[in-house]
């Protein structure tokens, strides 16, 4: 039977064994390579790191026979085909936003889904800065020639991870854990690509970047507090 699904994880999965047919499992080892994205056979790929749960329906599996876009975006997790992973050079192949982002940058369609299939464990998904900035160095490179679904596709993307990173690097150097130039250095990128710089404020809801910048990201207890809650 052809598969549909090839999950490509960096952690061994207890159940393997339990897998429907339509799914394949690759394993990398602590991350992920250029090797495991070219043995991927599954008509669509995802990577997980850490925590995965599945709630895998026939809708879900109807959804993969069904459509042939790069991209399918489900609610908290996306799939990509093979081909748009296989092209990528390895040091974007490392973390799981980066190889993802660069693989929609390589893809011409998306389509959405409600369907929820997989959950990831909260802190499963911590992106490097030096990773983010890669993302945004190419995006500001590319996004003229990027159409319109792919290009809002990764804009959506790279604000949803600006996000996560902002909030985990201010409570950092709220617990003196980081040093401010760490989230200066991404700041400096985003000034550079004012589009993605509005965009991202706008849609950092938790509280007022702007202000938290002008106090070069020095937040009370409440504000801290309000942070913390986004990861429980």
């Amino acid at each position: 039977m052809k598969k549909l699904l090839t999950i490509i994880t960096d952690e061994k999965p207890e159940t393997e064994e339990n897998a429907p047919e339509e799914i394949e499992i690759l394993h990398t080892e602590g991350k992920f390579t250029h090797d495991g994205f070219k043995a991927a056979k599954g008509k669509y790929a995802l990577l997980a790191r850490g925590d995965l749960t599945c709630d895998l329906t026939q809708e879900f599996f109807k959804t993969l026979e069904k459509n042939n876009a790069d991209i399918l975006v489900f609610e908290g997790s996306v799939l990509f085909r093979p081909s748009v992973l296989k092209s990528l050079p390895q040091k974007y192949c490392e973390d799981k936003f980066c190889a993802e982002i660069f693989a929609a940058y390589n893809s011409s369609s998306v389509i959405k889904t409600s369907i929820r299939p997989f959950t990831f464990d909260a802190g499963s998904c911590e992106t490097e800065k030096r990773f983010i900035i890669y993302a945004i160095d190419e995006f500001s490179k590319i996004k003229s020639k990027l159409n319109k679904e792919i290009y809002t596709f990764a804009l959506d993307y790279i604000c949803e991870k600006l996000s996560e990173f902002y909030a985990r690097a201010i409570l950092a150097v709220h617990g003196r854990n980081m040093n401010v130039e760490e989230i200066k250095e991404i700041d400096s990128k985003l000034k550079e690509n004012p589009v993605l710089n509005v965009t991202f404020c706008k849609r950092f809801t938790t509280a007022d970047l702007q202000k938290i910048r002008e106090k070069n990201y020095k937040i009370n207890f409440i504000t801290a507090n309000k942070f913390k809650k986004l990861f429980k």
